[in-house]
């Protein structure tokens, strides 16, 4: 999940250091915080089990129309997603595709907390939706214009 976050990003200048809530102390401090909550079951298993994924992969907190630096992830939900699109060899390297959907929708929620934004893009990880397939794809990025405003938001004058 951490590397294909840090492929996602590369080309945005934004640098994530991950750090477990357990190691950090009150008095750390941080420039553009960003908390997010892994729930359910964030792991595969080998047999596969039927699980209601309606509704959101991960959501983002806002407040009068302003997005707050907290997210959570359904694990369980992307866990369902991917086990639609996955076959036979896919079950082999099922860890590594599950930590590519999870940096996936990380990213995504990344970008509407760093761009400060509820709107979705048309296509990319900034789409409104991601399926299972896009998920474990071999390739989903972020495009030009969706880093450049994750970028300028988190480089402007207020968040530094």
């Amino acid at each position: 999940m951490k590397h294909e976050l840090g492929t996602i990003l590369q080309d945005s200048g934004i640098r994530v250091d991950w750090r477990d809530q357990s190691d950090v102390a009150v008095s750390d401090s941080f420039p553009n915080l960003v908390v997010v909550k892994f729930r359910g079951k964030c792991r595969m298993d080998p047999v596969p089990y039927l699980y209601d994924e309606r509704g959101p992969l991960a959501f983002t907190y806002s407040t009068d129309g302003a997005v707050l630096p907290f997210s959570e992830i359904a694990c369980d939900k992307v866990r369902s997603s991917l086990r639609t699109a996955m076959w036979g060899g896919d079950y082999k390297r099922s860890d590594m595709l599950f930590g590519r959907a999870l940096a996936r929708v990380l990213a995504h929620e990344l970008y509407h907390v760093l761009a400060k934004t509820q709107s979705h893009a048309g296509h990319g990880i900034a789409e409104g939706s991601l399926s299972g397939a896009q998920l474990i794809s071999e390739r989903l990025q972020l495009n030009a214009a969706e880093l450049n405003r994750m970028h300028d938001a988190v480089q402007s004058p207020g968040n530094r």
